[in-house]
């Protein structure tokens, strides 16, 4: 019998306790201490099982406390009761203790030795006894929780030990069981087994098998090794009933095993009396507490010998059980470091907890942990259970049929423990599995799984297990565990963290959790390589430990450059699970197509038949390709250069012979050699820094099937007079021809991006037609002047990017009518004067015309466009919308107006309902009091937009460089030009910009839906004003912001000196260009899309400043701030003081803060949390541009959101918590001046333990002129002394 743990086991908490002892073992001492307990705990001791018993506890009245937790550390117990046990109360509660400890899960188990089981049940006998005496003593309610643990403990599955033979039971001629008779009528005995040999044959005796019981399996699927035992225990049964006395049969009846039976039969039964007694005595050496004494005689050793034959068979048999379930209870090995692994699994607990999933499936891409974290949490929950089973590497043991009946065999074997069962054949398996199992709350993990059959041959339907049972399923496929429906629930393994990333890789490579100080560069290099594959990183750590610092550098060249071995062939498992187009896809995605716009990729592979959009999704199931935010291709960099080192072994020699080319090294070998071939699929050439190459004229003729051709940051020497046919993608950066090949037919192109080009549109659109043509860019390009009729040339283009033409003056009238056309962007063109007349669009999403200043007219709109989602005409020429404006009923966003020009809007503007954002420069007139499906929509200065006008606007930005003193501005008549009072009435109002206004002086309080405020550079606002819009903040997120840190009690001076050391907080690493710092902000805003984005949950300002408000309770002149919270994740406001300091002289003006400087810095600026000195993730990230003077920024998300984002790094009652600010990127334009953090704050509710000091000013030129940088948060007694806490109870307007 199978011994499993408590059926009722709830399944609702998987607690993880670790176990001290294997078993503990309770017992009354004088019983059996010396003999049956003692040769019990040494037996198991023997077999490797850690057994507790109390040979060294004094025991008294009172159980030992300890002892108590003994028992709970346990995970097995086994109760020994004798005729004695009872009378013990140390006993007795320790069988109280056993039987609690039973309801939660641990195993028991019972052993009835020399007393019946009934007397324990039913307290009869000596146990009566012994209680009775014990109520004379006690309180009642103690001895009746004895007596139910009695009982219950009676009922438990056990052994019954009575010193006497045990019976062998067997059937009759007329297969009638045989009543047991006692062993003294050895005569009965004898004379009834030779009436029943005599009544079989052969045939019926040698079906006896493994023992003597009833055969499981017919003989004829016997094994050899079956036969054999059958002929075995023939022959010793037949010795024993014909051969052997009284005597001896008495001593061997009771042996259960035929094999051991018959050295025993041996021994006695051949030579005289005195080599009988010889042979007895080697036949017993291996028991060491039995001995033949010399005064003893044959007859009285045999009897002890006897005896103890019977009670060691008995021993060994609970040994024999005990030792299965200790083997199939021990922990698997999880990692020899498992880093990150615990924050994982309590993840995936607290999943498979909260619902009632039979299934939980883990997904993710090759080494990225997903084995690892099975393992954790079956180690953490499988003794909460009936029956458990892990079977591994599923996709490696289930490619045939022999290998699938071995894991059903294996399933059936861990759980029920049945070494008999056989399963025949695959079909037969499924149903047994269902058959034997479907009633018991099992734990099964299947690892590794690639297909469904897989599943169905272990699970056959995912409901088939009792209520409570969990599979848990590791794939690379994700869309496998869809197919499993609504019992499956799925949790995606991630990447380790950099903190994780560094931790795993010190814990390998020099046994710590942080490297050494010499070697932290060459750490990060990996770390940076590995990008948080934890496969990569044990292999790499592995490899490089114990190496110099020179062969550290020399080993990760090479990893860069060609991938190691066995990193490379555990990635390449998920690749061999594609088809040939999917692997086609994948290379293609891995060697140019990485990080581009998924629907630009598809387009692409479309017009190659590679059906990418089945083709992807696939790739994405297999966690081969992710797909980002703004719906962008991204790839692990560890699977991208898998990909690639697959095309290098193409032909490892000669880059020729490859299908894909993207190394400028054998790109510039092959082009310039001219050993190109029909092989090449697809080239791209981009040199690490601007060069010239010597192509030769047709360098691409012997490249017939060439499917994409991309170049950047390469000038060419000579002309082009090839170029295939084939070509679907030519995207050439720079190209230096005014024209392309002219024996060139691009009738298959998809993608022609040639920026910064010579080329011009209406020489090459007069000789080529382009059918196919969807994505077209000359952004930069200075030798367009015209637009020439596309609608004839490419009429499905989809996106035509002309930013940036500064020479392009006319577009033709055709183009308005391109209805494929989605994006159309014209920023900069500002020498464009001529648009089409009208534009008929149906298709258009975006059209973008900032800065065109020379555009006067905007075309009419005949016809609804419903999908124009953005419209830009901001700094133009236009003065005047049209009518038919109104047609773009689907319009989210509108920049409109200019510095030069009145613009008037008309009254159909109103019709645009979906308007969300409205950005406003200059001077821009609304019309009044227009009718709108019977209501009235006005708009006028002073009371704001009806309910009716623009119903979902919540973006109005203000550019105030130019403001003027029109009564239809927002902004009153006076010379202070300050916000009216009646902007309060735009109650759907969310964001206000300012920029660079020197006149503005004051913000009045804003409506309650105000989500940010910008007002960068607007040097005249005062104070005052600033630290009133902060605090209005604070009470629409509904901080309380009396709350005070008890972490601050008194007061010490600030270092007097402290401001001068900011200059030593320049972080010059982080400076950058000014166009990479836009090309950083690409990054953040890649597609239009992302200036619709709703950041509703998110709050904050940026004004001119320096001072951060006092109510705000933990503040640092450090640019981080650590406070400790509960168990839930509180309301968090950031505050942050950026200070500009001269580069050229450190200590230079760092003191006039406040004042205007004669440059324009540009930042970027990153907020991290970071909690338990763990889990470092990104906050939010800001960007700040053309900044001229120290800013205030606050910032502050809504608590759902911060709840839902961060809620799953509060482990506990008691959390750690850092928010750190860093600038990551900056650029100052005229190389003046830097940014730094001069202040930081964190208004938080916290638990922050009593603390003696809080840092203070002392220094008067680091403050405004009445306050101080940073005043006392408390006071000697604890309260405030601002007064903004005075503003909340006195007044309720900011």
């Amino acid at each position: 019998m199978a011994l499993v743990t408590c059926k009722g086991a709830s399944s609702s908490s998987f607690t993880h306790q670790p176990k001290k002892f294997d078993v503990f073992l309770s017992f009354k001492g004088e019983d059996t201490r010396l003999g049956f307990v003692g040769h019990l705990y040494n037996a198991l001791c023997q077999r490797g099982i850690n057994t507790f018993i109390d040979n060294n506890l004094q025991r008294g009245e009172e159980i030992f406390v300890g002892l108590l937790k003994v028992i709970e550390s346990s995970r097995i117990s086994i109760i020994v009761f004798s005729e004695n046990y009872a009378s013990s109360k140390w006993c007795l509660d320790e069988l109280a203790k056993i039987v609690e400890c039973k309801k939660k899960d641990q195993l028991v188990l019972s052993i009835f030795y020399n007393i019946d089981p009934s007397e324990v049940r039913y307290q009869k006998g000596k146990i009566r006894e012994a209680l009775s005496k014990h109520e004379e003593k006690l309180k009642d309610y103690k001895v009746q929780s004895w007596r139910e643990a009695l009982f219950e403990a009676a009922n438990i599955y056990g052994w019954h030990y009575q010193g006497r033979l045990i019976w062998l039971c067997f059937k009759g001629s007329k297969n009638k069981q045989v009543e047991s008779k006692d062993g003294n009528n050895y005569a009965y005995w004898k004379v009834r087994m030779k009436t029943f040999l005599k009544s079989i044959d052969e045939r019926v005796w040698n079906s006896v098998e493994y023992g003597w019981g009833k055969p499981t399996t017919p003989v004829s699927e016997w094994q050899t090794s079956q036969k054999e035992a059958a002929t075995f225990n023939s022959k010793a049964m037949n010795a024993i009933f014909n051969t052997v006395s009284m005597k001896e049969f008495k001593g061997i009846s009771n042996v259960e095993v035929a094999h051991t039976a018959w050295n025993i039969l041996k021994t006695v039964r051949e030579g005289t009396k005195a080599v009988k007694m010889n042979k007895l005595q080697q036949l017993t050496s291996r028991f060491k507490s039995v001995r033949m004494s010399n005064d003893e005689s044959f007859d009285e050793f045999y009897a002890k010998l006897k005896n103890f034959c019977s009670e060691f068979e008995f021993i060994q048999g609970i040994v024999e059980e005990i030792s299965n379930f200790k083997l199939n209870r021990t922990p698997l090995f999880v990692a020899r470091y498992p880093v990150g692994i615990n924050y994982r699994v309590k993840t995936i607990l607290s999943d498979i907890e909260s619902n009632d999933a039979h299934i939980i499936g883990i997904y993710g891409s090759s080494g990225i942990g997903k084995t690892t974290i099975a393992k954790a949490i079956f180690n953490r929950i499988c003794d909460h259970f009936d029956g458990f089973c892990y079977l591994e590497n599923l996709r490696e043991r289930s490619r045939i049929d022999a290998s699938v009946i071995e894991l059903q065999e294996t399933l059936l074997l861990e759980i029920l423990r049945d070494r008999n069962l056989k399963v025949g054949n695959k079909s037969r398996g499924i149903n047994m599995i269902k058959e034997r199992l479907s009633f018991m709350r099992i734990l099964l993990v299947l690892d590794d799984v690639d297909k469904w059959i897989q599943i169905e041959n272990l699970l056959g339907r995912c409901n088939w297990f009792a209520s409570g049972s969990k599979i848990i399923i590791t794939t690379r496929d994700k869309h496998l565990l869809a197919t499993l429906g609504k019992c499956c629930s799925t949790y995606e393994v991630k990447e380790l963290d950099q903190d994780e990333s560094l931790e795993l890789l010190s814990m390998h490579a020099f046994q710590s959790n942080k490297p050494k100080e010499d070697y932290l560069e060459l750490a990060s290099r990996v770390i940076q390589y590995a990008r948080g594959l934890p496969l990569a990183l044990v292999i790499i750590s592995a490899d490089l430990k114990g190496r110099t610092k020179p062969q550290w550098r020399s080993a990760i060249d090479k990893y860069e450059r060609i991938p190691n071995e066995e990193i490379q062939k555990i990635l390449e498992i998920s690749y061999e699970g594609l088809d040939e187009i999917e692997k086609d896809i994948f290379l293609d995605i891995a060697c140019f197509f990485k990080g581009f716009f998924k629907e630009y990729v598809m387009d692409i592979l479309n017009a190659c038949d590679l059906h990418p959009i089945y083709g992807i999704q696939k790739l994405m199931d297999k966690s081969l390709i992710t797909i980002d935010q703004y719906d962008r291709l991204l790839m692990h960099d560890l699977l991208q250069q898998m990909g690639r080192e697959i095309i290098r072994r193409e032909s490892p020699r000669m880059p020729g012979k490859r299908s894909r080319l993207w190394c400028y090294e054998d790109v510039h070998k092959v082009l310039t050699q001219n050993m190109g071939s029909e092989k090449i699929r697809s080239i791209m050439i981009c040199s690490p820094e601007a060069s010239k190459m010597k192509l030769e004229p047709k360098c691409f003729e012997k490249m017939k099937n060439l499917k994409f051709l991309m170049v950047s940051n390469l000038d060419t020497c000579r002309g082009l007079k090839y170029l295939p046919n084939e070509l679907r993608v030519l995207d050439w950066s720079g190209f230096p021809l005014s024209s392309l090949p002219s024996n060139f037919d691009p009738q298959k192109l998809i993608a022609l991006n040639m920026p910064k080009s010579r080329v011009t549109l209406d020489k090459l659109f007069k000789r080529i037609q382009c059918k196919n043509l969807t994505y077209m860019n000359f952004n930069f390009n200075q030798y367009i002047r015209e637009l020439p009729d596309l609608l004839s040339a490419t009429p499905n283009v989809k996106k035509l990017d002309l930013q940036n033409c500064t020479k392009l003056v006319k577009i033709h009238d055709s183009v308005g009518y391109l209805d494929k056309l989605e994006s159309w962007d014209l920023w900069g063109c500002n020498e464009l004067q001529i648009l089409p007349s009208c534009i008929v669009m149906k298709s258009l999403k975006y059209l973008y015309l900032y800065n065109c200043e020379k555009v006067k007219r905007f075309p009419d709109i005949p016809q609804e466009m419903e999908n124009l989602k953005y419209l830009s005409v901001g700094r133009t020429a236009i003065s005047e919308l049209p009518p038919s404006i109104g047609n773009l009923t689907g319009l989210e966003r509108l920049d409109i107006g200019s510095s030069f020009y009145l613009c008037q809007l008309p009254s159909s503007i109103y019709k645009l309902q979906h308007l969300r954002q409205l950005l406003l420069s200059g001077n821009v007139k609304f019309p009044k009091g227009v009718g709108i499906g019977g209501q009235t929509a006005t708009c006028n200065s002073y009371g704001g937009f009806s309910k009716y006008c623009f119903p979902k606007l919540n973006f109005l930005k203000k550019l105030t460089s130019c403001f003027t003193h029109s009564e239809k501005c927002l902004l009153s008549g006076s010379k202070d030009l300050n916000l009216q009072e009646s902007i309060i009435r735009f109650n759907r109002l969310n964001w206000l910009v300012f920029y660079d206004s020197k006149f503005l002086k004051k913000i009045p309080k804003l409506p309650e839906s105000i989500r940010e405020v910008d007002a960068t550079n607007c040097i005249s606002l005062n104070s005052e004003s600033s630290r009133k819009l902060i605090l209005q903040f604070g009470r629409i997120l509904g901080l309380s912001l009396n709350m005070k840190c008890l972490g601050v009690k008194h007061k010490v001076l600030m270092d007097s000196h402290s401001h001068r050391k900011l200059s030593n907080q320049i972080d010059c690493s982080s400076r950058v260009s000014l166009s990479k710092f836009y090309a950083i902000e690409d990054k953040s805003f890649p597609t239009l899309d992302a200036y619709l984005v709703d950041y509703g949950e998110i709050y904050g300002s940026k004004v001119p400043g320096k001072k951060i408000p006092n109510w705000i309770n933990h503040q640092s002149i450090e640019s981080s701030i650590s406070f400790w919270v509960g168990s839930k994740f509180p309301s968090i406001a950031v505050c942050v003081a950026f200070h500009l300091i001269s580069l050229k002289d450190s200590y230079a003006n760092n003191d006039n803060y406040g004042s205007i400087r004669d440059d324009e810095i540009y930042w970027v600026c990153d907020i991290h949390i970071c909690t338990n000195s763990h889990k470092q993730r990104r906050m939010f990230r800001t960007y700040f541009y053309g900044l001229k003077c120290d800013h205030l920024w606050f910032y502050d998300e809504s608590h759902s959101k911060l709840q839902r984002d961060f809620g799953d790094l509060i482990q506990g009652d008691q959390n750690h918590v850092e928010i750190s600010c860093k600038i990551a990127h900056w650029v100052s334009r005229n190389g003046k001046y830097a940014p730094v953090i001069a202040r930081m704050g964190v208004h938080v509710e916290c638990i922050c333990p009593p603390q003696n000091y809080v840092i203070i000013p002392h220094n008067s030129q680091n403050v405004d002129d009445n306050t101080g940088l940073l005043e006392p948060l408390l006071s000697q007694n604890g309260s405030h002394t601002d007064s903004d806490t005075r503003d909340l109870s006195s007044s309720s307007s900011p």
